[in-house]
């Protein structure tokens, strides 16, 4: 790490064998690899020249296959904007390649000539997710896609759609059975964030289920973080700055059953301060 750097993110590779962290520095950011140990410890991986520390236009964190071997992630759209895939190497460091992954097209206009990546997620079940948007108009579409057995994507034919909530400063994740994924940002016209369902159907395309769910009732509020837990409980949180007041930060905890989610008793839970993050133990 540089003597000048911080970290800014840290990820477990599903199969807890690696760490990966995301290093911030002046002129150029990176993502350094770690092995773990069974007692916790980490050991630097030196990084293969097809990944070099020089990493400022790439996002993070990945999104991990479920045996943790390719990662996908956005790119910042004024370096480049499409979806930059890495593969584990044989010591657990990463590398770039070429994972393909066309563009989705509306069928009745091309909106997406200048694409910029909003977010991927990838499914247990074989499958990802994605968002472009246009740089020029703002337009945005969705899609799915197969991922392979060498981690290349295919899109699916007729899987693109028009997204129920704006990704701007919105995530995505699937849940742990790969079935459902849950879509955060805001929808249009409205200043609040929410939440949108999607079921994964067997051909690999999304079918929104209901209507978008408000999270709070605070304007100038920033959604900082997504997660799931392996009990069936979603989470979000959420920051808010007023213009002349104290930050605060909101808990959101969701049951979820049969593609509905109910929110937790006591839920969502405020706390004072800001740049909150978000991290869940999966158990």
């Amino acid at each position: 790490m540089q003597s000048d750097a911080s970290v800014g993110g840290l990820e477990l590779n599903p199969n807890g064998q690696e760490m990966y962290t995301y290093e911030v520095y002046f002129p150029n950011d990176g993502v350094l690899s770690w092995s773990v140990a069974s007692d916790g410890q980490l050991s630097f991986l030196p990084t293969n020249t097809g990944f070099p520390l020089g990493a400022t236009a790439v996002d993070f964190p990945f999104s991990f296959t479920a045996n943790g071997q390719y990662g996908y992630t956005t790119t910042v759209c004024e370096y480049y904007g499409d979806i930059a895939s890495v593969q584990r190497q044989s010591n657990g460091s990463l590398e770039y390649f070429n994972a393909g992954g066309q563009t989705p097209q509306s069928p009745t206009w091309n909106i997406l000539s200048d694409p910029c990546s909003q977010w991927v997620a990838v499914s247990s079940a074989g499958y990802a997710a994605m968002s472009f948007s246009s740089f020029m108009t703002g337009y945005t579409l969705m899609a799915s896609y197969s991922v392979g057995p060498t981690g290349v994507l295919t899109l699916i034919p007729g899987s693109e759609l028009v997204p129920t909530v704006n990704p701007y400063q919105g995530q995505a994740v699937f849940d742990p059975t790969g079935q459902y994924l849950i879509l955060a940002g805001r929808p249009p016209s409205s200043y609040h964030p929410a939440v949108q369902v999607y079921q994964l159907q067997s051909d690999g395309r999304l079918v929104a289920l209901g209507a978008p769910q408000q999270l709070s009732a605070l304007q100038n509020t920033v959604l900082e973080g997504v997660a799931w837990d392996n009990s069936n409980h979603f989470y979000a949180v959420l920051e808010n700055c007023g213009q002349n007041g104290p930050c605060s930060t909101e808990l959101y905890i969701f049951n979820f059953s049969g593609g509905r989610l109910t929110l937790a008793a006591g839920a969502p839970h405020n706390f004072d301060g800001a740049n909150p993050g978000l991290t869940v133990v999966p158990r």
